[in-house]
């Protein structure tokens, strides 16, 4: 079996360990009010821009399944447009919801793009929740720690540890990127609304215009 090849978006071209250690050192980190909540790695994951319109979501969800014929069918649409108009103000709230659930429990999120596993644990923090953080990585508590703290503790690490921490954080820099947050939550607005909201309406397999007479 040939050795899968590493996505060029997630390129980790740094090899010495005082360049990896100076390249997270740099990072974006979140440190405030309480510390409890404060790590040396983070990023911003606050939704700009999401389209939650009907017809966009039924777009975004057709990108994602096999067998989409049924959305265009008036013997589910209406039900659903119907449904929709009921819970419309929910929507965002929840696909902020089971974004974050995602990542908490998908193992992506916990893992380098080869499928190494990592032991990695993350929080969402800010008054919105619009900070994604590391909260612990391979066991060490993170929160707390001082930048001065955080670079001895790199310096400190072993080489590989070092180095698969730095291949996740690109790996989150490239998953998290502002574009991808926005795509992530209007799909999951998509499954919210189709696949939960809408269980109970059945999905037809041809539309009434395509009966013969």
């Amino acid at each position: 079996m040939a050795k899968p090849k590493h996505p060029a978006y997630y390129a980790v071209p740094l090899r010495s360990r005082k360049a990896i250690v100076e390249w997270l050192c740099s990072h974006q980190s979140y440190y405030r009010n309480p510390p409890s909540t404060n790590s040396p790695l983070a990023w911003n994951v606050k939704a700009y821009g999401v389209d939650l319109n009907a017809e966009h979501l039924i777009a975004v969800y057709a990108k994602h399944v096999a067998d989409y014929v049924w959305l265009d069918y008036p013997e589910w649409r209406l039900p659903a447009k119907a449904k929709y108009a009921e819970i419309k103000g929910n929507l965002l709230d929840w696909a902020i919801e089971a974004a974050r659930d995602s990542v908490h429990s998908f193992d992506c999120y916990k893992s380098l793009w080869n499928g190494f596993s990592l032991d990695v644990e993350y929080g969402f923090v800010g008054r919105s929740g619009g900070w994604l953080v590391i909260w612990k990585y391979e066991g060490r508590d993170l929160t707390r720690m001082e930048k001065e703290d955080f670079r001895e503790w790199l310096e400190e690490m072993r080489y590989t540890d070092l180095r698969h921490l730095y291949e996740l954080v690109v790996q989150n820099d490239h998953d998290f990127r502002p574009e991808a947050v926005k795509d992530e939550i209007e799909f999951r607005a998509a499954t919210e609304w189709i696949d939960v909201a809408c269980d109970d309406i059945p999905k037809p397999t041809m539309t009434q215009g395509m009966l013969s007479l």
